[in-house]
C-alpha cells in the first residue's frame, strides 16, 4: 500500500512486488475537502470529484515491468475529525464512485462528462437510501 505519496509504490513495484497505489495526493484522500472552500469540511488538502475520476495509480517514472505491479487504486477516508456516519458519507460520496469507475475503465474510455450526467441517476438512488452525499461543483 502506497499511502504516504507515490514513492513506496515505485519502490516495491520495482523491486518486483505488487503494490495498491493510493497516495496522500489530489485523488486518494476523501477525508479532504471536495472543494476549495471555507465552506466545506475536510482537512490537509482538496479532492474533487475529478481528480478522483482522473486518478491514474500507474505513476509517472514507472516502467512497464513496475507497472505490471501495481494492482489498483484504493480510496482513503480518515475518519478521526469526522464525528458521526452522515459526515463520512458526505465525504465519501460520489467521490468513491469517481474512483471507482475511473479505476476500473480503461483509461481510453474514461469520459468525465458522461460520469457526471450519470450522477443524477446515481443520486437519486443514494437519496433512496438515505445517504447523506456531496452536491456541489465536481471541479
Amino acid at each position: 500500500m502506497s499511502w504516504r505519496g507515490i514513492e513506496g509504490g515505485l519502490a516495491a513495484s520495482g523491486a518486483g512486488h505488487d503494490v495498491v497505489m493510493c497516495p496522500n495526493t489530489k485523488a486518494c484522500y476523501f477525508d479532504h475537502k471536495p472543494l476549495d472552500s471555507p465552506d466545506e469540511p475536510g482537512q490537509l488538502g482538496v479532492c474533487t470529484v475529478f481528480d478522483a475520476y482522473s486518478y491514474d495509480p500507474i505513476s509517472e517514472g514507472m516502467d512497464a515491468a513496475q507497472a505490471s505491479h501495481v494492482l489498483g487504486g484504493q480510496g482513503n477516508l480518515w475518519s478521526e475529525m469526522l464525528y458521526f456516519s452522515r459526515q463520512v458519507e458526505y465525504m465519501a460520496f460520489p467521490r468513491l464512485s469517481a474512483l471507482a469507475e475511473g479505476l476500473w475503465t480503461p483509461k481510453a474510455n474514461r469520459n468525465f462528462d458522461d460520469f457526471s450526467r450519470r450522477l443524477g441517476v446515481h443520486g437519486r438512488r443514494l437519496e433512496k437510501l438515505d445517504v447523506n452525499y456531496y452536491r456541489g461543483a465536481l471541479r
